[in-house]
């Protein structure tokens, strides 16, 4: 789910650049780096390391990790300019991490 989320993103952002360049009068490398910033944060070598252990803490990482992913997206959603979107960005990509790390869980 995390990686179909984060596959979502990439494709959502990358459609969305024309008008992010228009509405914002972005340069390039930013458009570059508003791509990049999300895959910055999710980084699944580190999300092997953290995985949940317990059902219980599963669950609670799956909605963290929605909570972030999703407050994240609004975030980028009301930013005003693009040095605000592309740390915003990167937002999403945590709570694709946690994620990840919650849905890597091994029944015991």
């Amino acid at each position: 789910m995390a990686a179909f989320m984060a596959g979502m993103d990439a494709l959502v952002v990358t459609t969305a650049r024309p008008a992010i360049h228009a509405d914002l009068g972005a340069a390039t490398s930013a458009l570059s780096w508003t791509v990049a910033a999300c895959a910055l944060g999710f980084d699944r070598r580190r999300a092997r390391g953290r995985r949940a252990r317990r059902p219980l803490w599963a669950a609670a990482g799956v909605l963290t990790g929605l909570a972030l992913f999703t407050l994240g997206s609004a975030g980028c959603a009301l930013s005003p300019n693009v040095g605000l979107l592309i740390a915003t960005r990167a937002i999403p990509g945590v709570g694709g991490l946690v994620l990840a790390g919650a849905t890597m869980t091994s029944p015991q």
